[in-house]
């Protein structure tokens, strides 16, 4: 698995665990279109601002973004 495709699966799993089951409702918190988070849960590109956004939105750390942790961090909350 890429590290791209391993990236885009880390944020799908923290969309689902946080209770997010749609990737509308973490766009509309994001403020960003649906489009865009499909984009990213299957490993595309993103920016900075997005990556900021869906860290907050998730309560998740870069560590966890970039596969340096394992597992949602407990104590992290959403913004």
């Amino acid at each position: 698995m890429s590290p791209d495709t391993e990236r885009g699966r880390r944020i799908r799993a923290a969309r689902i665990r946080r209770g997010i089951d749609r990737q509308q409702d973490l766009a509309d918190k994001m403020g960003y279109s649906q489009e865009m988070v499909s984009f990213a849960e299957k490993g595309g590109d993103f920016s900075f601002d997005f990556a900021l956004k869906l860290m907050c939105a998730l309560g998740i750390t870069i560590e966890y973004l970039a596969g340096k942790q394992e597992g949602l961090p407990s104590d992290a909350k959403p913004c």
